[in-house]
C-alpha cells in the first residue's frame, strides 16, 4: 500500500506522543496497523506485541484490529520465513492488549486487586444497580446531617435552603451527585474538589476580572457574537440581492455596528464591556416604507433578523442584566456554600464506595480509577499528571501506548 507523507510521519515518527486526526474512511486504522508491525520489523530494539498497548472504542474495533494485526504480521513472515520474532509475535497475539479502554482497566484491577483492598470476583455494576445504590447513599448521607446538631447543622441548612424548594431537597440531592460525577472524572477527584473551592476564595477588593472562569465567559460571548455578525451578513446579502428588500440595508447596518462595537469590547474590562452591551441592546425598526420586493426574500430576512435579536436577548440575559457588585456580592456569600458542598460529595463518594466494595462491585468509573493508581507509581501527583507525564508513567508497563477511535459506522 502506498502511503501518503502525512500517514508516513504517523506510521514511523518515534520518541514522542502523537495525535493522529482524519476523516472517518481515510485509513486510520490500517496506519495504526501499520505502526505496530513497524514496530515490530524494526532493527533496534523490536517490540513484542504483547508491549503494546492498543485502545480501541468498541470490542468489534478491538476484535477487527487483532484480526488485522494477525494478518500483517503473517504477510510479513511470508517476506521473512524464518524470522523467530514475527513467529514469536504470533503466538503472542491472543495475549495481547488490545482492547477497549474499560476491558483493559478490568483487566490490571483483576490482576491486582490484592493492592487495591478489592475482591478480584468483583462484578460491574448495571446502570439500574447503580442508580439504586447511589440514591439509598446520598438519602443515608442527609439524614445523618438532618441528625447533626450545632454550627454543622446550621451550615447543612443554609446549604439546604439555598438549593432546594419549600416541598422536599430532591434538587440538593441531584446537585450532590451531580458534583460527584464532574468530580470522578478527574485523575484525583478530592484535589478536583478542594480547587473548585479555591476559586470561591476571594478578596474582598476582587473583580470580575479576577476570577479563573472569566476568560471562559468572554470566549463564550465572542462566540455567540461572531453567530450573529454571520447571521447579519447573511442578511445583508438578501436584502441586497435581486428583488430583495433594500430599504431594510441601513437599519441591518446598525445592526451590524452595534454587534461589532460589542466585539470590541470583549477583551475589556468587565464594566466597560457590560456598558457597552447593555447600550447597544436594542435594535432599530425596520423601515415600513411600501417598496417592491420578493416577498420570500423579505420574509427571509426577518426571520435572520429576529434570530439574530433574540441571540442578543439572551446573551444581555445570561451575562449583562446584572451589576459586576451584585455578582460578586453573590461569590462571596457563595464560597461557605460551596464547602458544604465539597463535604458533602467527599462523604458520599466514600461511603458509596464502600457499599461498593462491601458487595464487591465496581462501576467503570471505579476501574478507571483503580487501573491508574495501579500503574501509577507513587512519586505521581496531580501537579504532573498531565499530557506526556501520563504516557511516561504508563510506559512504565508498555513501551507504545496507542489509541484506536475507529468505529464501525455500518
Amino acid at each position: 500500500m502506498k502511503w501518503t507523507q502525512e500517514q508516513e510521519l504517523a506510521i514511523y515518527e518515534d520518541g514522542k506522543d502523537i495525535l493522529v486526526a482524519a476523516a472517518a474512511g481515510s485509513g486510520k486504522t490500517a496506519v495504526l496497523v501499520e505502526r505496530i508491525i513497524q514496530k515490530m520489523l524494526r532493527e533496534e530494539e523490536p517490540y513484542n506485541i504483547d508491549e503494546m498497548l492498543v485502545v480501541t472504542f468498541t470490542n468489534a474495533a478491538a476484535q477487527e484490529m487483532r484480526t488485522r494485526v494477525g494478518a500483517a504480521i503473517e504477510k510479513a513472515l511470508q517476506s521473512n520465513p524464518n524470522s523467530l520474532h514475527l513467529k514469536k509475535q504470533l503466538s503472542l497475539l491472543q495475549r495481547a492488549n488490545i482492547s477497549t479502554l474499560h476491558s483493559f482497566c478490568m483487566d490490571v484491577v483483576r490482576k491486582y486487586s490484592y493492592q487495591l483492598d478489592l475482591d478480584p470476583s468483583f462484578r460491574i455494576l448495571d446502570d439500574t444497580e447503580a442508580e439504586l445504590l447511589r440514591n439509598d447513599i446520598i438519602q443515608e448521607v442527609f439524614e445523618e446531617w438532618y441528625g447533626k446538631e450545632g454550627e454543622e447543622q446550621e451550615a447543612f441548612f443554609r446549604f439546604v435552603d439555598s438549593f432546594s424548594n419549600d416541598r422536599d431537597d430532591a434538587k440538593v440531592e441531584t446537585l450532590v451527585l451531580k458534583m460527584y460525577e464532574f468530580a470522578m472524572q478527574n485523575p484525583w477527584p478530592y484535589e478536583w474538589l478542594e480547587q473548585v473551592q479555591q476559586t470561591y476564595n476571594l478578596n474582598e477588593d476582587a473583580t470580575l476580572d479576577d476570577l479563573p472562569w472569566m476568560p471562559i465567559v468572554r470566549e463564550d460571548i465572542k462566540e455567540n457574537l461572531q453567530a450573529m455578525l454571520f447571521d447579519v451578513n447573511q442578511a445583508l446579502d438578501l436584502a441586497q440581492d435581486v428583488g430583495g428588500p433594500e430599504h431594510y440595508v441601513p437599519t441591518i447596518l446598525e445592526d451590524k455596528e452595534q454587534i461589532e462595537q460589542v466585539m470590541e469590547y470583549v477583551g475589556a474590562p468587565w464594566d466597560d464591556l457590560r456598558g457597552v452591551a447593555k447600550r447597544n441592546e436594542k435594535f432599530g425598526a425596520l423601515s415600513r416604507k411600501k417598496v417592491e420586493c420578493d416577498e420570500t426574500l423579505k420574509e427571509a430576512v426577518k426571520d435572520i433578523r429576529n434570530r439574530y435579536k433574540e441571540r442578543v436577548k439572551k446573551l444581555n440575559e445570561r451575562w449583562f442584566n446584572r451589576q459586576s457588585s451584585s455578582l460578586m456580592t453573590d461569590l462571596h456569600q457563595l464560597k461557605p456554600l460551596i464547602d458544604q458542598l465539597v463535604v458533602l460529595v467527599k462523604q458520599f463518594h466514600k461511603q458509596f464506595q464502600q457499599a461498593k466494595k462491601n458487595q464487591a462491585m465496581v462501576d467503570f468509573s471505579d476501574l478507571e480509577h483503580y487501573c491508574l493508581e495501579i500503574l501509577l507509581d507513587d512519586k505521581a501527583t496531580p501537579e504532573h499528571l498531565t499530557g506526556s507525564a501520563v504516557a511516561k508513567q504508563f510506559q512504565h508497563q508498555f513501551k507504545e501506548v496507542l489509541i484506536d477511535e475507529y468505529q464501525d459506522t455500518n
